[in-house]
């Protein structure tokens, strides 16, 4: 796998902050404008069907993404029957974050999202053996991503 070495150009993917806020919204399928738009829907709670986009854009299995957000697959079901067709503000959060994250990870591949897939999903070394997404069900591990992230983009070996 080859890693960007040097800090990104004003033509990388995630160069231009509107693409990558176009990107998130993407992921999430949901339309935000901004990041105070994005705040303003986290504390309403995001509609579950960002479950299933954050799935198929992250290349992550629903139960996975479950399990980082800290939803049951009986709640969610719950949830979808009852007609309260929205995560929490909490739940919310950790889906923003996976996509932030995720958006960060097809930066790093140059814009290929097949092999930001791999990464994110694949256990490494460098997380002890365990793959990104597993580390972002908390902010310190979303921290640790970021921070892998920005040594992978700057050449530092890990």
């Amino acid at each position: 796998m080859s890693h960007r070495a040097n800090t990104q150009s004003k033509n990388a993917p995630g160069s231009d902050p509107q693409n990558r806020s176009d990107m998130i919204s993407h992921y999430l399928g949901i339309k935000l404008t901004s990041c105070s738009d994005a705040v303003k829907k986290i504390h309403e709670g995001f509609p579950v069907s960002v479950i299933d986009k954050l799935s198929e854009a992250t290349g992550t299995s629903r139960s996975q993404l479950l399990c980082v957000l800290a939803l049951s697959p009986a709640t969610l079901s719950r949830r979808r029957k009852a007609g309260n067709k929205r995560l929490t503000p909490h739940e919310s959060d950790r889906a923003w974050r996976i996509a932030v994250a995720f958006q960060r990870t097809v930066d790093l591949f140059d814009g290929n999202a097949e092999t930001a897939r791999r990464w994110f999903n694949t256990p490494g070394m460098a997380l002890g053996g365990n793959s990104p997404i597993e580390y972002l069900d908390t902010e310190a591990g979303a921290t640790e991503i970021h921070d892998l992230i920005g040594r992978l983009e700057h050449g530092v070996i890990v």
